[in-house]
């Protein structure tokens, strides 16, 4: 089915004040039918409907309509749904079932509510990840029929290919707890850690004298002078020898300063970018369904 783009898929319309199924929703619940479709995710949900976004009157009688259609089928029914603007903290509202823009009777009628959040830079700051911009988090916000699940469960964007040429990011779980465990009983700083602490103060590629970034690491990482030097023996010796971060940012350290002293070196080398797919990634263009 196409996503809407070119063929607008208009699923719940109002008609004198009342919401009615539109022809597109009746084809999509025929076809669910006759395909035994068992779960649909439907994006976004404000371009499947033409009530106004703020009535909760009028958003209730749209949800019945989806709501309906998952009755009569059996298949599950998931709306994306976007959430109102979070500042600079992207983090502030995950797994809280009210931050999605509009009227609240959406985050009523649903059974079980998602949020989706992007890391902050601050908690990337915490736990030593400098590409916190290819992470995400998803929380429960709401669950009527099982106990609260308060865990959060990370995700690692990862570029993958497509046959169509195209390079989409791939949601991959990882588990960050150990990183947090350790932000929480006390810095245990690794090459990668410290590998990224320098690429935050270092925003372009190029050759520095340790020296001059020690006061500045000292101060971002609550780190002792005498900790300071110990760390930086930690990074590689070489290019061939760093361990690339996933867009392929690699920093080591040699001692050809003058006097012999260290020299930090910071390199993008796309062709180290590490890229993973997981499973087989299978896309299709079908036929349109609606029109």
């Amino acid at each position: 089915m196409y996503s809407g783009y070119g063929n607008e898929l208009a699923i719940a319309h109002t008609e004198n004040g009342e919401v009615v199924l539109t022809n597109d929703g009746q084809r999509l619940q025929q076809q669910i039918l006759d395909e035994d479709v068992q779960a649909i995710f439907l994006d976004p949900f404000i371009s499947l409907h033409d009530a106004p976004e703020n009535d909760n009157v009028a958003v209730n009688k749209a949800v019945k309509q989806f709501k309906a259609i998952a009755a009569n089928t059996g298949c599950v029914i998931s709306l994306i749904h976007h959430t109102r603007k979070m500042g600079k903290d992207s983090e502030m509202d995950a797994g809280d079932a009210e931050a999605g823009r509009g009227a609240s009777s959406l985050k009523d009628a649903a059974r079980v509510v998602l949020t989706l959040a992007k890391m902050s830079q601050e908690t990337g700051k915490k736990i030593h990840i400098t590409e916190y911009g290819n992470y995400i988090r998803l929380d429960t916000g709401k669950s009527n029929f099982s106990v609260a699940d308060n865990e959060v469960r990370w995700y690692q964007l990862t570029g993958v290919s497509t046959p169509a040429g195209n390079t989409i990011g791939v949601p991959n779980s990882v588990n960050l707890e150990p990183l947090f465990e350790e932000f929480k009983s006390g810095m245990k700083w690794t090459e990668g850690a410290v590998t990224s602490a320098l690429i935050r103060q270092m925003p372009s590629d190029g050759s520095v004298s340790w020296s001059s970034l020690t006061v500045e690491f000292q101060i971002e990482n609550d780190v002792k002078r005498s900790r300071v030097a110990k760390l930086m023996t930690m990074l590689p010796k070489s290019e061939a020898e760093a361990e690339p971060t996933i867009s392929g940012l690699v920093v080591w350290a040699t001692k050809t300063g003058p006097k012999g002293s260290w020299i930090i070196h910071k390199k993008t080398d796309p062709s180290r970018a590490r890229k993973s797919v997981v499973g087989m990634l299978n896309i299709q263009h079908p036929d349109p369904i609606v029109h």
